[in-house]
């Protein structure tokens, strides 16, 4: 009687115990993560370092919110290109990577395979194609699980998609390597599930816009006219800032591209990644005496 009494105590205490009821996780897109998200998109990491303190993961287990702070040291590993930030970020992937393996829902699942893309990327910026391709294989085996056993499930169709549009665009070569290791792309399903996300309601919203207007652009004969290309209306953020010159750029819209160095104030060109884009561009209007100052200044405080 006495050992039933002592369970029935101690399911009691497990029930009411505060830590216990708040461990189960959750994928929360609540204003505290877009204001978070806001935060990350105009750069103001020391407001967004505020609001995860309060309301990130280790204080109400919102898998949001490790998503979020991968976009942030993400961000902030390209804008410094040191060796210590790369290292740094790698070291915090791996452990929100353990984290969420440990939780294994549909949700957390689906933020490790955002998580390990990102960790792809910097490993093939870094040129270590062999890293890159295991976080690669990992996330799209993820997405291609989630879509066959939640395919109601919305949030992992933005990786399915730009999983699916990409290796369906690589040359026939690669196509017959990539099939052995597990790869494989549909340009219809991609597309579709890219349509499924055009809905401002989703956090990614604007990367969405983003893949239309790459796909768009890089989809082109060599006989279309690149400017004659529409560029979409994206937040006036830093981020965002800095992605529309980039389009202006590849456009060839160099005029238009420069005017975001006056616009934003972030783009700052005593950042060496600023004064290299900046660099390229007055290079294209041939105004070699400041595009060489700027080059040199990136080459020598570039510590990637």
């Amino acid at each position: 009687m006495n050992r039933f009494k002592n369970i029935y105590i101690i399911f009691f205490l497990l029930l009411f115990d505060s830590s216990f009821a708040t461990s189960k996780s959750i994928l929360s897109f609540d204003k505290f993560f877009f204001k978070a998200q806001d935060f990350l998109e105009n750069a103001n990491y020391h407001s967004f370092d505020s609001i995860n303190a309060i309301s990130g993961f280790d204080k109400c287990n919102n898998l949001g919110f490790l998503l979020l702070e991968s976009y942030k040291e993400f961000s902030e590993v390209y804008l410094s290109q040191s060796s210590e930030s790369f290292n740094n970020y790698y070291k915090n992937s791996k452990k929100r990577i353990e984290i969420l393996e440990s939780i294994s829902t549909v949700e957390s699942n689906y933020i490790l395979a955002e998580i390990c893309f990102h960790y792809a990327l910097l490993k093939l910026y870094q040129g270590d194609k062999i890293d890159a391709v295991s976080k690669i294989l990992k996330s799209y085996k993820i997405v291609e699980n989630i879509e066959i056993t939640n395919p109601e499930f919305i949030y992992h169709k933005k990786l399915f998609g730009i999983y699916h549009i990409t290796l369906s665009y690589l040359p026939s070569y690669m196509l017959k390597i990539i099939k052995i290791i597990g790869l494989k792309g549909d340009l219809t399903k991609g597309l579709k599930a890219i349509e499924i996300c055009n809905n401002e309601k989703y956090y990614f919203y604007n990367e969405i816009k983003i893949l239309k207007i790459s796909l768009d652009i890089f989809s082109k004969s060599s006989t279309k006219n690149l400017s004659q290309i529409i560029i979409p209306i994206l937040p006036n953020k830093m981020w965002y800032n800095f992605v529309n010159m980039l389009i202006y750029k590849k456009v060839n819209k160099n005029e238009i591209a420069l005017d975001f160095f006056l616009k934003e104030s972030k783009f700052n060109t005593k950042v060496p990644i600023f004064a290299y884009q900046k660099a390229c561009l007055l290079l294209q209007k041939l105004q070699t005496k400041e595009a060489e100052l700027l080059f040199d200044f990136f080459i020598k405080n570039t510590k990637g």
